[in-house]
């Protein structure tokens, strides 16, 4: 009996939530694609298509309101793992295989991103006369160091030959870490390297490209003009960042003012999204609706919020193409265009379905998005806002509150919106900051408080005065007062930043704790009904994800160049200061580890838990003995003393350890390996080992 009254009460709470139904539906979409990329090996290719024929066909059949909510879900989930290996199969290149170089290569330049020590290329039909024309990387990126006359002479669509080292792309630093190659792998990237030596100019394709192509480097060209043209007039700081909101170019951005943003909170001025479209369209959207009331004519025969809604669109399609139609951009651009089209059909501009329905054709046509931090940051913000934003409106309307009039009043609403939004995005973002970049800026509020209300009433306007003069060669006095206002910007990041404690750094999370806090954060935000409230202590759980992470006693990369111990829950002692640099810091990172130093290798000295000699380090475990080995003469003895061995070199002969033997086989064929150690023994994790066998993974085999 209580049984069937629980069902009956979740029965009737589903149907008074039957408006939220559709919200869910990109959802399951996403639980589709988040199961391919989450499977350890590669889905038969029919899989997908034939689980969605299925499911529709069934749900077509059924005859219960249940049994219909279940498949047209299960029907969503087996559509998103379609558009998953549809997307696979559709991106589908050759990739390098080993380092080769220097090698002379021919190709086109698709696209350019200057900077102030040279730039980056990324180049299409690309002949290389030492590899078989079925092995060359449909898009290879290039990077040119020094002599800024020749970068200057370069263009999208110019074809060029050049000498160059070129490396397949890189495999995660460590088992967890940012995949390197599976990102590579979806945008048809098939190899990295650098440019040695002259580049000379071979004219142009030897047929004439589709006009799709040719369209896209018009574009391109266009904005390497105007990237050059602002940088030109504005060759500091503030021009840099200038050129990266009006192109989406960050090249000539100096690493200093990107951590000054980071540490300040306001790095994601720079991601062109929500904030920036919006602020273009609804300039343009005020603009020309004023200039239809201010000629009485107009005004009275048409209507000026639709025809300014007609030009808005055009203007934010415009700005998304030149900023480089990122994930974030698209977003923002499908619900900016969704509102505007609202106002055109006069139904309501914004809601909880707009983001839906662009989270939805984002999906569909770029599925691997969802494992990205823009869209998750993105999307994150941007439900977060419109949930809260509806809940008080909801409760303003109940209580019969309306505004206050005047300009005091208007400006106090304005800045408490803009600390309100802060808040509501910052929190919604941070476990996704924290899981993605293990980083929180501590005053974020404060400089977001000072930053959005610069950029939407000084920047931004002048952003798009900059734009319109561009043409007519007027564009000086704009830009000049556009980079006034990021001036003053970075001046309050920079002062937030150099704060004690001012950016908060932690361990990366288990990837359950963020599916938890994504889940349990649109159950809270999606809902209507009191129910949702449920959610809050498995967001709590999700929150409290850096103290489940267990950081690792040692990591080895790869290549055997460089291993570290842990040193207490601070610090790490590696093999080599110098070697495998950027891997090193990704580690310290990762793990939450503050520092870092060089272990002593005088044998008479103990750190930590640790001695070590030139050949090697012995790891006291108390009852055990792990063996650190870069040197194939120690491993008889390291064999007959240790329970385990972690070597750089190989290990031969009958060698058997209770605790097993890591050596430079292991690291060639499974990559980067960590080992922490539980009262059950040690628990190694591989970098392929963690990744499986999918089409982005190189396995040596």
């Amino acid at each position: 009996m209580g049984i069937a009254r629980a069902f009956e009460n979740i029965r009737t709470v589903c149907l008074a939530e039957r408006a939220q139904w559709a919200l869910w539906l990109p959802i399951e979409i996403g639980t589709g694609v988040a199961i391919y990329f989450a499977l350890p090996w590669e889905p038969p290719l029919l899989l997908g298509p034939c689980a969605t024929v299925i499911s529709f066909g069934l749900y077509r059949t059924a005859n219960t309101d249940v049994g219909r909510i279940l498949l047209a879900g299960s029907t969503a989930i087996a559509l998103g793992l379609s558009c998953a290996q549809w997307r696979m199969a559709a991106v589908s290149a050759p990739v390098l295989e080993k380092r080769i170089g220097p090698v002379r290569m021919t190709g086109t330049i698709e696209h350019i991103e200057p900077s102030p020590s040279g730039a980056r290329i990324i180049m299409t039909g690309v002949v290389i006369p030492r590899l078989a024309a079925s092995a060359v990387p449909a898009r290879i990126r290039l990077s040119i160091r020094g002599d800024q006359a020749r970068i200057v002479r370069l263009l999208p669509g110019d074809r060029i030959k050049v000498a160059a080292v070129l490396r397949p792309p890189p495999p995660p630093t460590m088992p967890g870490a940012f995949d390197f190659q599976r990102h590579a792998y979806f945008l048809g990237i098939g190899a990295y390297g650098f440019v040695l030596g002259k580049i000379e100019k071979t004219g142009g394709d030897a047929r004439a490209p589709p006009q799709s192509r040719r369209i896209l480097r018009a574009v391109e060209r266009l904005r390497l003009r105007m990237t050059t043209n602002i940088y030109q007039r504005q060759s500091d700081d503030s021009g840099a960042v200038a050129a990266a909101l009006l192109t989406g170019n960050r090249g000539y951005i100096d690493e200093r003012v990107l951590e000054i943003m980071r540490d300040a909170g306001i790095a994601h001025l720079l991601a062109i999204s929500g904030l920036h479209i919006g602020l273009v369209a609804g300039i343009v959207f005020a603009f020309v609706r004023i200039l239809v009331a201010a000629f009485p004519w107009a005004g009275l025969r048409v209507n000026g919020k639709k025809v300014a809604a007609s030009a808005a669109i055009p203007a934010a399609f415009a700005y998304a193409v030149l900023a480089g139609f990122t994930v974030p951009t698209e977003r923002a651009f499908l619900m900016t265009g969704l509102m505007l089209g609202g106002i055109l059909l006069d139904r309501r501009a914004l809601s909880l379905r707009n983001v839906a329905w662009a989270a939805a054709v984002i999906l569909i046509f770029r599925p691997e998005s969802l494992i990205g931090p823009g869209f998750q940051m993105s999307f994150a913000a941007v439900t977060a806002l419109i949930s809260v934003y509806a809940v008080l409106g909801v409760r303003r309307a109940k209580k019969g509150q309306r505004h206050a009039s005047g300009i005091l009043h208007a400006s106090l609403r304005y800045i408490a919106g803009v600390l309100l939004s802060t808040l509501v995005a910052s929190a919604a973002t941070a476990p996704f900051a924290i899981y993605h970049f293990q980083h929180a800026a501590a005053f974020g509020l404060i400089a977001n408080a000072v930053a959005v209300p610069i950029a939407a009433f000084w920047v931004m306007p002048a952003g798009i005065a900059t734009f319109a003069a561009m043409p007519l060669g007027l564009e000086a006095v704009p830009l000049e007062l556009m980079c006034t206002g990021i001036d003053v910007i970075l001046s309050c990041a920079g002062f937030l930043a150099d704060l004690p404690e001012a950016a908060v750094d932690f361990a990366a999370p288990p990837g359950w704790c963020l599916g938890l806090v994504t889940f349990a954060g649109l159950w809270l935000t999606l809902w209507r009904q009191r129910w949702r409230l449920a959610a809050i202590p498995f967001l709590a759980v999700g929150l409290l994800g850096p103290a489940f992470t267990a950081t690792p006693d040692i990591i080895v990369d790869g290549s055997g160049r460089l291993i570290a111990v842990q040193n207490g829950n601070t610090a790490f002692l590696t093999s080599n200061g110098r070697a495998a640099r950027f891997e090193a810091e990704d580690w310290r990172q990762r793990t939450g580890t503050a520092t870092s130093s060089t272990w002593r290798a005088d044998a008479e000295t103990v750190q930590g838990r640790l001695r070590c000699d030139h050949h090697g380090c012995t790891m006291d475990l108390g009852q055990r003995l792990i063996a650190i080995s870069m040197d194939a003469a120690t491993i008889a003895d390291d064999c007959r003393r240790s329970s385990m061995i972690v070597a750089t070199v190989p290990v031969r002969g009958n060698c058997r350890l209770p605790w097993g033997i890591i050596d430079r086989f292991d690291l060639w064929r499974y990559g980067t390996h960590t080992v922490t150690f539980t009262d059950a023994g040690p628990v190694v994790k591989t970098v392929n080992g963690e990744r499986g066998r999918r089409p982005w993974v190189s396995w040596p085999d």
